[in-house]
């Protein structure tokens, strides 16, 4: 964790990065927001939620990025890359904007043991709770309505923009976790 800590947090964008070879021939982070950037957070392994580094601003960053409906928080779900970052819905676009399962269902534990969290300050621990609430009830309502109209499929990913489902059909992977969350 210290290594991540170390050499991924970027502290003037306040998310993680990816570290790689830049075009002038340096190395340093990679500038693209998405799961990237909260990965240590949704895994509940980063200094923002690590007991012994607990960092309140940091979990701010964090959810401030998890809430941006500019960014990366859709109608549907999170997306998998921001909508500011320039690569969203480009090329191929397997994981530049869709909304997958795995990563939202991360989500929604790390939000939920923050909110559970009693070392957390209360401001940090409403919020997470809010955000949670919110995140879970456009996943449930988006994947309730695709499961209905698409006669009775779940799929791989979800788009951004319009909620369809996509990729592999059908897909009982991660995308069946969403019945934990519709009790």
């Amino acid at each position: 964790m210290r290594a991540i800590e170390e050499h991924h947090w970027d502290e003037a964008r306040g998310a993680y990065a990816d570290v790689g070879a830049r075009r002038n021939g340096s190395v340093g982070h990679v500038d693209h927001t998405g799961y990237v950037s909260v990965f240590p957070f949704l895994l509940q392994l980063d200094a923002s939620t690590a007991a012994a580094d607990y960092d309140p601003t940091r979990i701010g960053r964090m959810l401030d990025l998890l809430e941006d409906t500019e960014g990366m928080l859709s109608d549907f779900g999170l997306r998998s890359l921001s909508k500011k970052d320039r690569l969203y819905g480009t090329g191929e676009n397997y994981w530049r904007g869709k909304v997958w399962l795995n990563m939202n269902v991360l989500a929604l534990r790390a939000l939920r043991a923050l909110a559970a969290r009693p070392t957390a300050a209360d401001a940090l621990r409403s919020r997470a709770a809010a955000l949670r609430e919110n995140l879970r009830r456009r996943l449930v309502d988006n994947m309730s309505r695709q499961h209905a109209s698409r006669g009775g499929m779940l799929f791989e990913n979800y788009d951004d923009t319009e909620g369809t489902g996509t990729g592999c059909k059908p897909f009982t992977g991660w995308s069946a976790c969403i019945v934990l969350e519709m009790v």
